[in-house]
């Protein structure tokens, strides 16, 4: 076995190079730990972890837990277990990956690449391949729902000439394009009444098909969208960085104009940073990269569309939840500096602050104005969003995650601490630094459990959050809740680099 069991507490802990664990999902039935090294593969428990058994597998992107077994996504592979996850098989429906991947009422098996959807009717074996007429040349399945009697496709549609994501970012600052107006006008809407809703590129939207993946028609949103079946209706949330963005100005408003600055070239107020990134509290910080993204519901299987303002909390939880288990964003890392002739550098080893300019670039040659940015939308998201802000002094750990009626966040006191190591080094910078960076917290608490049989009212798990060896301050990187108990993958660095993981099992009914 690559990782040591033991029947405490960590129930993985990687001991020198014995093992990773690197992701844990939970279903009905069955609990599953992903390993990395030294041989890859899936630990699997189908008695409520009270024992695992290996099988070599390659690493799973995405989990769905199936009426006919455990379906996974690995690269342009769809893999099976029908034994709980004791053993794997798989077939690649085609060369691209497989980025959606939806079980339908009736069993079969519904995936979607770049510009197809596949189906199987035979539980991932064999898969029959439809090419969907969309009015974009080239797309990408963004989701796949299937309900009964329909398939619905959420598509992002690939621009022809696509612009910077650091542009379309510094024009929804400066309201300076129609996107970042329209974008600002939509999310501004409290327009709850039913409609047809269009923002974004030729092709981006939601479609339906009556046919089992055939034919698909338009439904009445045409927006780059997650889409989740949930109470017999339809939702969607926006998934597009430029509108995930503008939320995110209207939430934190003030962090927005220190953004606004930090383009400009302008110096940073590491006071003004500090104020903007406040502590929100947990229920906050919960709904994680949805929370200030719009939402809309359909009960007409996507004819009209309804905006959900101020969605309730267990709503925003449970989306979050079934939009991150098919969806998972790997953890921020700063990008490493750059030499001379462009090669990448080796990156530095985290240290309370971080690589000059965060990664997005310098000042230009001559000591002139800073060189244009050049960034991921992610990575432009962290400059209006404090939790993905502050994640990159965080080991790039995601600050708060949520599955199964057991969520994570931070402690004050550690929140408090990673935003004093992100205003000094922004300060020592002059712009708002992306790190790589670690916060000085010696001793207590980085985080907290919270436990919840509704979704709507959450309280604190008394329970002694583990320590890490070699000054490593431990934080959640996965989380699997199922049948009262939650199971963790813990992860942390030192600012010289070394690295630890763990898993971390605690029971609370």
């Amino acid at each position: 076995m690559p990782v040591r069991y033991e029947k405490t507490r960590l129930f993985f802990h990687s001991v020198e190079d014995d093992g990773t664990i690197s992701r844990v999902f939970a279903g009905p039935g069955a609990i599953l730990a992903t390993v990395s090294q030294p041989e890859r593969g899936v630990l699997s428990s189908v008695d409520g972890g009270a024992t695992w058994a290996f099988s070599s597998a390659p690493a799973l992107d995405a989990v769905l837990f199936g009426g006919r077994g455990i379906f996974a996504v690995a690269g342009a592979r769809v893999l099976r277990s029908e034994d709980g996850g004791r053993t794997w098989a798989g077939a690649g429906p085609g060369d691209d990956p497989v980025e959606a991947l939806a079980v339908g009422p009736d069993g079969a098996l519904y995936a979607g690449g770049r510009g197809k959807i596949y189906v199987s009717a035979d539980a991932g074996r064999t898969f029959r391949s439809f090419a969907p007429q969309i009015p974009a040349k080239s797309w990408r399945a963004r989701s796949i729902v299937a309900v009964p009697g329909a398939l619905v496709l959420s598509v992002r549609a690939e621009a022809a000439q696509p612009q910077r994501p650091s542009d379309r970012f510094a024009a929804l600052l400066g309201y300076a394009s129609s996107e970042a107006v329209a974008a600002l006008a939509l999310v501004d809407s409290r327009d709850a009444s039913p409609r047809s809703v269009q923002w974004g590129g030729a092709g981006d939207g939601v479609y339906v098909s009556r046919d089992g993946g055939a034919s698909f028609v338009k439904s009445g949103l045409m927006l780059d969208a997650w889409v989740a079946a949930r109470g017999g209706a339809l939702y969607a949330v926006a998934a597009d960085p430029v509108l995930r963005a503008a939320g995110l100005i209207r939430s934190h408003p003030d962090l927005a104009a220190a953004a606004e600055r930090h383009l400009a070239g302008d110096r940073v107020d590491a006071g003004a940073l500090r104020a903007a990134c406040a502590f929100p509290g947990p229920d906050a910080l919960m709904g994680g990269p949805i929370a200030s993204a719009p939402v809309f519901r359909s009960a007409d299987l996507g004819a009209t569309w309804a905006r959900q303002v101020d969605p309730p909390l267990p709503l925003v939880l449970a989306l979050r939840e079934e939009i991150e288990r098919v969806s998972w964003e790997a953890p921020a890392v700063a990008q490493p500096r750059q030499r001379d002739g462009g090669h990448p550098a080796q990156a530095p080893p985290p240290r309370r602050g971080g690589g000059r300019r965060g990664g997005q670039g310098g000042t230009a040659a001559g000591g002139g104005r800073p060189a244009p940015r050049t960034a991921s939308a992610e990575t432009m998201l962290s400059f209006v969003d404090p939790a993905r802000l502050l994640a990159h002094y965080n080991s790039g750990l995601q600050l708060t995650g949520v599955s199964g009626g057991f969520a994570y966040a931070p402690t004050r006191e550690y929140w408090d601490a990673l935003v004093a190591a992100l205003a000094a080094e922004s300060e020592a910078e002059g712009e708002i630094s992306l790190g790589p960076g670690l916060p000085d917290f010696p001793q207590g608490d980085a985080f907290e459990v919270l436990r919840s049989r509704d979704g709507a009212d959450w309280a604190r798990v008394e329970v002694k959050t583990p320590r890490a060896p070699k000054a490593i301050v431990a934080y959640p990187e996965s989380v699997a809740g199922t049948g009262g108990q939650g199971f963790f993958v813990l992860a942390g660095r030192n600012r010289s680099g070394e690295a630890w993981r763990g898993g971390w099992r605690i029971a609370a009914p």
